[in-house]
């Protein structure tokens, strides 16, 4: 047996039997979550062996076409077709050539050492066991906010990886076309100054339920907020993960809704609002509930509520709530600019591959 596998296997051991996150580490205040780049001095020029061992950290890969120099993928939680002129097929055709590595909650710490990779990408707020293992190989590790949890910290992620892969002009574009179209949002709000604010719920379709709360939800509060919407429980966006409460939703009664449908690890989740609550929200009543649009189904990247495609969620919001006010902007248009500017994906080939899908699968 090499000297390598024993220190895995006696690492291994140290971690399944170390004391749990619950003993002395509730004594004291959890430390703030912060974005950056460990052990830097381990990184030698830009990386050419990445693993984005933190799923919704594949935003980054694809923005800064890195896939070339991803050697593993989370594949234990991201769904991935290779359907002729899908998002995968047009942006990764080598995706499946690469191994799954697990995801930050169960990570496979034998292949994530075996790939030797010049960088792991792995959420900072998150427990993770392999943590102290990976600190003491002294693997170079991107730490994100899990989450994304607010929209600065997804550009501050951008804004740091490509620095470590030497493409800051690349993130400066994106932050820059980002920050435009909020800031074209609230000015145009602003102006217009509406008698009240837009009430607006946002829930996640997941399995059965609807989900109001917590991880899935806090990146999307935080840019409604930002546009100028009253959200429904944004002040509670950081709490775990809740299914919808009838009686809240009721109460608050929305003036829309905006309902996501998609997962990363399943794909696209049926959802036909047949709960017997639903006549009795205005936004119901009025034909104001909205599903958020997805160009791929078989990837999540590209639904407009996610990280990476959030600028065009955030213009097709805008116009949904204020039609008037946003007349002149071509959604469709500024989506087509947009996957080719930075992903050099052709969406009406990506549109039309997922219509095929559909009608095959007989959806």
């Amino acid at each position: 047996m090499s000297k390598r596998i024993v220190t895995v296997i006696i690492a291994l051991l140290l971690m399944l039997f170390a004391p749990g996150p619950g003993a002395a580490e509730t004594k004291n205040a959890a430390p703030v979550p912060y974005q950056g780049l460990d052990f830097a001095s381990e990184l030698k020029g830009a990386p050419e062996r990445i693993i984005p061992l933190f799923p919704q950290s594949l935003g980054l890969i694809y923005l800064f076409s890195e896939q070339k120099n991803v050697v593993g993928m989370p594949f234990t939680k991201v769904r991935v077709s290779l359907h002729k002129g899908g998002f995968f097929s047009q942006a990764d055709r080598a995706v499946m050539l690469k191994k799954d590595i697990g995801y930050p909650g169960m990570p496979n710490i034998e292949s994530l050492i075996g790939f030797k990779p010049d960088l792991i990408i792995t959420p900072s707020n998150f427990h993770m066991k392999a943590n102290r293992f990976l600190d003491d190989m002294k693997i170079p590790q991107l730490r994100v906010h899990g989450t994304f949890s607010k929209t600065q910290h997804w550009l501050e992620a951008v804004e740091n990886f490509g620095k470590i892969v030497h493409k800051d002009e690349q993130a400066k574009k994106y932050i820059d076309y980002f920050e435009s179209k909020l800031e074209l949002v609230r000015g145009r709000v602003k102006k217009a100054a509406p008698e009240r604010r837009i009430k607006v719920a946002h829930l996640v379709k997941t399995g059965n339920k609807y989900t109001a709360y917590g991880q899935k939800s806090s990146f999307v509060k935080s840019f409604l907020n930002d546009i100028g919407c009253e959200v429904m429980g944004f002040d509670g966006k950081d709490n775990a993960e809740t299914p919808l409460s009838q009686e809240e939703i009721i109460k608050f009664d929305p003036d829309f809704i905006f309902i996501e449908s998609i997962t990363h690890a399943g794909g696209k989740v049926k959802a036909d609002l047949t709960e017997g609550f639903w006549p009795r929200l205005s936004a119901y009543r009025n034909g104001r509930v909205y599903f958020v649009p997805i160009d791929d189904e078989s990837a999540f990247l590209t639904c407009w509520y996610f990280n990476l495609a959030a600028p065009l969620g955030i213009l097709w919001t805008a116009k949904t709530i204020y039609p008037q006010l946003f007349e002149d902007v071509d959604i469709d248009a500024e989506a087509d600019r947009f996957y080719m500017e930075f992903l050099k994906i052709d969406r009406r080939q990506m549109l039309q591959a997922n219509e095929s899908v559909k009608k095959s699968a007989g959806k």
